[in-house]
Protein backbone atom coordinates (compact mmCIF):
# COMPACT_ATOMS: atom_id res chain seq x y z
CA UNK A 1 0.00 0.00 0.00
CA UNK A 2 1.19 3.51 -0.78
CA UNK A 3 2.25 5.89 1.95
CA UNK A 4 -0.20 8.62 3.03
CA UNK A 5 2.01 11.22 1.32
CA UNK A 6 1.79 9.37 -2.01
CA UNK A 7 -1.96 8.82 -1.65
CA UNK A 8 -2.45 12.55 -1.05
CA UNK A 9 -0.19 13.51 -3.95
CA UNK A 10 -1.97 11.09 -6.27
CA UNK A 11 -5.39 12.38 -5.17
CA UNK A 12 -4.36 15.95 -5.96
CA UNK A 13 -2.76 14.95 -9.26
CA UNK A 14 -6.01 13.26 -10.36
CA UNK A 15 -8.25 16.05 -9.08
CA UNK A 16 -6.21 18.89 -10.58
CA UNK A 17 -6.12 17.07 -13.95
CA UNK A 18 -9.93 17.07 -13.89
CA UNK A 19 -10.73 20.56 -12.58
CA UNK A 20 -7.49 22.54 -12.45
CA UNK A 21 -5.38 23.45 -9.45
CA UNK A 22 -7.51 24.37 -6.44
CA UNK A 23 -4.62 25.38 -4.16
CA UNK A 24 -0.82 25.55 -4.27
CA UNK A 25 1.18 22.39 -3.53
CA UNK A 26 1.45 21.65 0.20
CA UNK A 27 3.24 18.55 1.50
CA UNK A 28 1.54 18.73 4.90
CA UNK A 29 -1.86 18.87 3.22
CA UNK A 30 -0.91 15.93 0.97
CA UNK A 31 -0.06 13.91 4.08
CA UNK A 32 -3.35 14.73 5.77
CA UNK A 33 -5.37 13.98 2.63
CA UNK A 34 -3.55 10.66 2.29
CA UNK A 35 -4.25 9.74 5.91
CA UNK A 36 -7.89 10.73 5.39
CA UNK A 37 -8.16 8.56 2.28
CA UNK A 38 -6.55 5.59 3.99
CA UNK A 39 -8.91 5.86 6.97
CA UNK A 40 -11.98 6.31 4.77
CA UNK A 41 -11.21 3.58 2.26
CA UNK A 42 -8.82 1.01 3.69
CA UNK A 43 -10.21 1.21 7.23
CA UNK A 44 -13.85 1.72 6.09
CA UNK A 45 -14.34 4.74 8.36
CA UNK A 46 -15.24 7.68 6.10
CA UNK A 47 -17.18 9.56 8.77
CA UNK A 48 -14.27 9.34 11.20
CA UNK A 49 -11.84 10.31 8.45
CA UNK A 50 -13.88 13.43 7.65
CA UNK A 51 -14.02 14.41 11.35
CA UNK A 52 -10.25 14.10 11.75
CA UNK A 53 -9.58 15.97 8.51
CA UNK A 54 -11.93 18.80 9.52
CA UNK A 55 -10.24 19.14 12.93
CA UNK A 56 -6.93 19.48 11.09
CA UNK A 57 -8.36 21.81 8.39
CA UNK A 58 -9.82 24.18 10.99
CA UNK A 59 -6.37 24.83 12.42
CA UNK A 60 -4.49 24.93 9.10
CA UNK A 61 -6.61 27.26 6.98
CA UNK A 62 -8.19 24.65 4.71
CA UNK A 63 -11.88 24.24 3.94
CA UNK A 64 -13.82 21.55 5.74
CA UNK A 65 -15.10 18.51 3.84
CA UNK A 66 -18.43 16.73 4.07
CA UNK A 67 -18.74 12.99 3.66
CA UNK A 68 -21.94 12.46 1.66
CA UNK A 69 -22.16 8.69 1.73
CA UNK A 70 -20.99 5.39 0.33
CA UNK A 71 -22.16 4.03 -3.00
CA UNK A 72 -21.81 0.34 -3.78
CA UNK A 73 -21.60 -0.27 -7.53
CA UNK A 74 -23.22 -3.39 -9.01
CA UNK A 75 -19.73 -4.83 -9.58
CA UNK A 76 -19.04 -4.58 -5.83
CA UNK A 77 -16.73 -1.59 -6.01
CA UNK A 78 -17.19 0.85 -3.16
CA UNK A 79 -17.18 4.63 -3.80
CA UNK A 80 -17.03 7.35 -1.14
CA UNK A 81 -18.78 10.58 -2.10
CA UNK A 82 -17.23 13.70 -0.58
CA UNK A 83 -18.00 17.41 -0.88
CA UNK A 84 -14.67 19.25 -0.79
CA UNK A 85 -16.32 22.66 -1.24
CA UNK A 86 -15.12 23.41 -4.78
CA UNK A 87 -16.25 20.04 -6.15
CA UNK A 88 -18.08 16.90 -5.15
CA UNK A 89 -15.92 13.87 -5.80
CA UNK A 90 -16.30 10.14 -5.73
CA UNK A 91 -13.26 8.17 -4.59
CA UNK A 92 -13.16 4.48 -5.41
CA UNK A 93 -11.76 1.71 -3.27
CA UNK A 94 -8.86 1.77 -5.75
CA UNK A 95 -8.36 5.49 -4.89
CA UNK A 96 -9.52 6.61 -8.35
CA UNK A 97 -11.07 10.09 -8.29
CA UNK A 98 -14.16 11.08 -10.28
CA UNK A 99 -15.70 14.54 -10.23
CA UNK A 100 -19.45 14.37 -9.70
CA UNK A 101 -20.16 18.10 -9.57
CA UNK A 102 -18.14 21.28 -9.83
CA UNK A 103 -19.08 24.38 -7.85
CA UNK A 104 -20.88 27.08 -9.76
CA UNK A 105 -20.30 30.80 -9.36
CA UNK A 106 -22.93 32.63 -7.32
CA UNK A 107 -25.22 34.85 -9.38
CA UNK A 108 -23.43 37.97 -10.58
CA UNK A 109 -19.91 36.57 -10.19
CA UNK A 110 -17.75 35.24 -13.01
Amino acid sequence: MDTPERLGQDFHRQLFALVGELHPPDETHDLMVGETLRTAIAEHDPAGAARRYNDWADSHGYARISWLGTFMAPNGQRWEWVDIRDVVVSIGDDYRVTVLKEAVCPSGQA
